[in-house]
């Protein structure tokens, strides 16, 4: 029908890499055919972005 598909993810602030697993997990089968976007608010979630080693 000529309209994009796109798939949605609020960084909750908790861990980066299970939200990754879990985004990835239910999304997986429209890679491809729709386009990611991650909404991450620095001053809400600020777990995320950090060098962690």
């Amino acid at each position: 029908m000529g309209k994009l598909l796109g798939i949605y993810h609020y960084a909750g602030g908790g861990d980066p890499v299970a939200e990754a697993d879990y985004f990835y997990t239910q999304t997986k089968n429209y890679v491809g055919e729709a386009v990611p976007a991650l909404d991450w608010e620095e001053y809400q979630n600020p777990k995320f972005g950090k060098d962690l080693n």
